[in-house]
């Protein structure tokens, strides 16, 4: 594959994959609101230490100079 399909291939997923994260993220904004949930500091300590980890790990893959392994898996049930 030449570098400007490369080029290509990364515009095309890139556009797609931050814009469904992008949504993703907005949809856990309402359950800030307290007026329909409740949840602990320690529940929003967990959650937004989950988004950090993960944007942590983007960070990281963007800074590596090796392709970066896929990890799969259940579910997690963080709040357990």
């Amino acid at each position: 594959m030449d570098e400007k399909q490369k080029r290509n291939n990364f515009l095309k997923y890139a556009n797609i994959r931050l814009d469904n994260a992008l949504k993703c993220i907005a949809r856990i904004k309402p359950l800030a609101n307290k007026r329909y949930y409740e949840y602990s500091p320690t529940d929003k300590k967990i959650l937004l230490s989950k988004l950090n980890d993960s944007l942590s790990e983007v960070k990281r893959a963007f800074a590596e100079k090796e392709p970066v392994k896929k990890r799969r898996g259940k579910r997690k049930n963080y709040f357990l």
